[in-house]
């Protein structure tokens, strides 16, 4: 099931062979979308809540506080998808396994 929330995107990137865009939102998530269907294939979920723990996220929704996708970005090879985040994350998903396989965690400069 692909749960979409109305939420501002803040990075979009194509993907190598030209057939997705990935989407980095205000509300934590990266989607992938098919250009050809319009549609949503891949919900890769809230992988970026780094340093947001269960109550802040909910209420993050509410008293505006957001931790969003800043960036995201496609492998030359077009298997990996990276997305950073205002949580001071990035995150590695692999678009051909459909998982997560590298997280960063608290990554802000200058800690």
């Amino acid at each position: 099931m692909i749960h979409v929330i109305n939420a501002p995107i803040y990075s979009t990137s194509w993907s190598p062979n030209g057939k997705h865009v990935v989407t980095g939102s205000w509300d934590h998530s990266v989607r992938i979308l098919d250009i050809e269907t319009k549609e949503c294939v891949e919900d890769v979920g809230y992988i970026h809540q780094g340093i947001l723990d269960a109550l802040e996220w909910l209420l993050s929704f509410f008293l505006i506080l957001p931790e969003p996708v800043l960036s995201v970005a496609w492998s030359l090879d077009g298997g990996n998808i990276v997305s950073g985040s205002d949580d001071g994350s990035i995150k590695v998903y692999n678009f051909d396994q459909k998982k997560l396989i590298h997280s960063f965690d608290d990554l802000y400069v200058g800690k």
